[in-house]
């Protein structure tokens, strides 16, 4: 069971962290993820959110095997932006 979203935590962040979090993901990458645009997709849940972090997950795990793959560091790593 999901925690309820913090109230300074948008839905994409909370979405991106549960995702990141079942994908096995280290937390510190979280960081490397901007999420832009506002734009919605018409619904009454929160779809946009979770969309935009379903490819936020993926495109975090690709910067992270990038990263394994040359030596880089998290902090060195590519940014993942999600628009």
């Amino acid at each position: 069971m999901s925690r309820p979203t913090l109230p300074d935590e948008s839905p994409f962040d909370h979405f991106l962290a549960q995702l990141w979090a079942g994908a096995g993901g280290d937390p510190v990458w979280l960081a490397k993820v901007q999420a832009t645009g506002d734009e919605r997709m018409p619904s009454a849940f929160h779809a946009t959110d979770f969309a935009a972090a379903a490819i936020g997950t993926a495109g975090l795990a690709l910067a992270e095997w990038r990263a394994a793959r040359s030596g880089a560091s998290v902090d060195t790593a590519s940014t993942v932006s999600v628009d």
